[in-house]
Parts: C-alpha cells; sequence; structure tokens
C-alpha cells in the first residue's frame, strides 16, 4: 500500500473539462481550439507510428512547429495563442508554482516554459497529450532537458500511462509535491539557499536527479550578481518571443549550463 495519493479519474474529466472552456481567451474559439489540438495529438500518434515503421527517416519537430501555426488569416486559433492558454491554464492549476521545485513562477527571466515530463525527443506520441504538459520554472527546464526519468516499459506505447504507474518517478501532473518531497528555503539580502529531502521513491528520484542539482546551481548564479543580471536580461528577452530563443543564446544557455554543472560535480567530488 502506497503512503501517497495519485490524480483519480473523477478528478482527471473535471480538470479536463475545465480546460476545455479555458483552451482558448476568447469562447468564440473554444470549440475549433478544441479540434485543433485534437489534429496535433492525432499528428503526434501518426508521428510516432512513422517513426516505428522506419526509424532511420529525418524525425519531424511538431512542438516548435506549433509554435508558427496559423490557419487563416480570419482564425483567431494559432499555435502561440493555443500555447499561451494551455500555460496560463497549467501554472493556476499549479498555484503559480514551478512543477518540479515549487519556488514561484514569475513574470521575469523566461519562468514559464512549457515542460513535458515524458520528453518529446523520446515520447513523441505525448507530444501535445494533456497529462503530458507541465509548467516549470527556466532552471528546472534547462536542467532536465530531455532526460527520460520513466522506466522502459513506458517507451513504445500508444497509450499514456495511468498515474499509479508512475512509481519509479515523480509525475507532477499527478503527485503531490509535499507527499514527496520536504523543502526549506532560507533568504538573505545576497543568497537563497534551497535544501530538499525526498520521503518517498519517487521524491528521493526528483532530488537527485534535479533539484540537488538546481540548488547548487541556486548558489552559484546568487554568488555572481552580474551574471546572473545578465542571464535575467536574455531570459526576458526569451520571454518576449515565446519560447523562441536565437540559435546563438540558446547555444549560451546550454554550455552555461554544462558549465555549472560541471563545477557543481566537481566541487562533489
Amino acid at each position: 500500500m502506497t503512503d501517497y495519493r495519485v490524480l483519480d479519474e473523477q478528478s482527471m474529466t473535471q480538470i479536463l473539462a475545465r480546460y476545455r472552456q479555458a483552451c482558448h481567451q476568447r469562447k468564440r474559439y473554444l470549440e475549433e481550439t478544441c479540434e485543433h489540438l485534437s489534429k496535433r495529438e492525432a499528428m503526434a500518434l501518426k508521428e510516432f507510428r512513422r517513426r516505428q515503421r522506419d526509424p532511420t527517416k529525418a524525425h519531424n519537430d511538431l512542438w516548435t512547429a506549433w509554435s508558427n501555426y496559423r490557419k487563416k488569416q480570419t482564425s483567431g486559433v494559432t499555435g502561440r495563442l493555443v500555447k499561451q492558454a494551455l500555460r496560463d491554464f497549467l501554472e493556476e492549476l499549479q498555484n503559480g508554482m514551478c512543477c518540479y521545485c515549487q519556488r514561484p513562477l514569475v513574470n521575469i527571466a523566461h519562468a514559464k516554459p512549457i515542460e513535458h515530463v515524458l520528453p518529446r525527443v523520446d515520447f513523441i506520441q505525448y507530444t501535445f497529450h494533456f497529462w503530458n504538459l507541465a509548467v516549470a520554472c527556466h532552471d528546472c527546464n534547462q536542467l532536465k532537458r530531455a532526460a527520460v526519468w520513466a522506466n522502459e516499459d513506458k517507451r513504445n506505447v500508444e497509450l499514456y500511462p495511468r498515474p499509479a504507474e508512475f512509481t519509479e518517478m515523480y509525475h507532477p501532473r499527478f503527485h503531490r509535491f509535499a507527499e514527496h518531497v520536504r523543502f526549506i528555503r532560507v533568504q538573505t539580502n545576497e543568497h537563497i539557499i534551497s535544501i530538499y529531502i525526498g520521503i518517498t521513491a519517487q521524491g528521493r528520484h526528483l532530488c537527485l536527479n534535479l533539484l540537488k542539482k538546481l540548488a547548487a546551481r541556486e548558489i552559484v548564479l546568487n554568488s555572481n550578481p552580474e551574471l546572473r543580471q545578465a542571464l535575467e536580461v536574455i531570459n526576458a528577452h526569451a520571454t518576449a518571443r515565446q519560447d523562441a530563443l536565437p540559435s546563438a543564446l540558446e547555444a549560451f544557455q546550454l554550455a552555461l549550463a554544462d558549465s555549472t554543472s560541471a563545477l557543481i560535480e566537481s566541487a562533489g567530488a
């Protein structure tokens, strides 16, 4: 018997019904948006089956293409608008907190990228799946990247796993953070120190694979005010572009994440 709860079927049905009434900011486009999202899910499943038949063929980046989607000039259903409505809904559902670290999501520093819990690189079939999407802070999203935390038995499966099946990893849409992780945050004028402690197998996995690195990176960046300020300027620019960073800035962000992680690991050694 588990000592934690997972999202039940009734709650899932209610949340999904709420989203269908909030999937577009204008009510006149709700029905069209629901149809649009269904088509996107079908496209992802079709791409998954294509890759299953011939994995050597070039892969289509459905998520990036979605940002630029616009059916026609007169339609209000665009990829950017639907994605923004999704982000707003998920952020409200998460009480304005990052799905992984539970730090507040704010309107600066590109704080609200949409996170694929099962990464779309390896789980193309879930690219647009409602329960595979959450809102993470920029740090968690960048540190996790395309890391696969799920067991191998979840690969190459068309149907999304049920909440109770995620016993090996923390799933932010199905689990309650407080039942898996305890954390303490201390803030001074110059520093923020976060301590995370896993209290279940899923919580310990999350701490080891993400939150430990995040806490260490937080200390490194807060000890360098100039670097932190520069990152805020870069990430604010990214926010205005709705997730789309110029390639040079994206390369810089990834290089910084790698070097920071290497510094943390060497200090730990």
